[in-house]
């Protein structure tokens, strides 16, 4: 759970992401919101991470990684990220650091059958760079 002014958890269904804030000067949970504007009934989606801001989310989406973002109280419909990203191979689990430059994930390949990757942003041509294995460290020859 992201800890700002007003903290927001993502519940992550088959088919649906709901939000819910908890402000600290109440301290109660609002009432669960679906994010309709890109809930689509045929496709999973799931794994959520909002950016520091809060106003841009970050998901798995059955065919790859995607990101929408909310202006006011609309959220974008969704994008799929780049080919630097979604290359082709299966990928899950996107986490977003807290700077919004470095996007974690997980992905097939490397040096076992899930590993762990980062991609970072380029502010000078406005997308996700090349991704890179976060190597044999942290990653093993099993399932990160």
């Amino acid at each position: 759970m992201l800890k700002t002014k007003y903290s927001i958890v993502c519940l992550l269904f088959i088919t649906s992401i709901l939000y819910a804030q908890f402000p600290p000067a109440i301290e109660q949970w609002s009432v669960p919101v679906r994010i309709d504007s890109f809930s689509i009934p045929t496709r999973y989606e799931m794994q959520a991470s909002f950016n520091n801001k809060l106003d841009t989310i970050y998901f798995f989406r059955s065919s790859g990684i995607y990101f929408s973002m909310r202006i006011d109280s609309v959220w974008s419909s969704p994008l799929k990220l780049n080919s630097n990203v979604n290359n082709g191979q299966p990928i899950m689990c996107p986490t977003i650091s807290r700077d919004g430059k470095r996007l974690y994930f997980s992905r097939w390949g490397g040096y076992g059958s899930w590993d762990l990757w980062y991609s970072e942003w380029s502010n000078s041509n406005q997308q996700w760079g090349p991704s890179i294995n976060l190597g044999p460290h942290i990653n093993s020859s099993s399932i990160e």
